[in-house]
């Protein structure tokens, strides 16, 4: 039986980490792609939910006044039955788009920012 020299071991190593110099670039920018895709559909359904109210309301938009102090955004969340469309993935700390909707709807709303962590004591 013959095993791996260090040199060999060494050398190995040392392409693994050229491979992943050049792909980590990459694979950063098709990550953010993927979020901006998130944040194209997020929008897209708010579009429809607000294109849907106004076709249920003879064609009037979910304007602030008279909804209770919800604003537009909780005039068509019926809608879109979920405040995660309400952000945009790539926001590294996401806040509620509408307090309103957030004091309406916490289960929905997260509790910590992305890609948080806890602090260890």
């Amino acid at each position: 039986m013959r095993g791996f020299t260090l040199i060999e071991l060494l050398v190995f190593i040392a392409i693994i980490a050229i491979l992943d110099a050049i792909l980590f670039p990459v694979f950063a920018s098709a990550r953010e792609k993927a979020r901006q895709t998130g944040c194209a559909s997020n929008l897209k359904q708010l579009g429809l939910a607000w294109i849907q109210y106004c076709q249920d309301y003879d064609e009037a938009p979910p304007w602030p006044k008279g909804l209770g102090g919800m604003g537009w955004a909780g005039a068509i969340y019926p809608y879109v039955k979920t405040t995660g469309v309400y952000y945009c993935p790539s926001d590294s700390y996401q806040t509620p788009a509408n307090s309103s909707i957030a004091a309406r709807f916490p289960q929905d709303i997260p509790q910590e920012p992305i890609g948080s962590r806890p602090t260890a004591m």
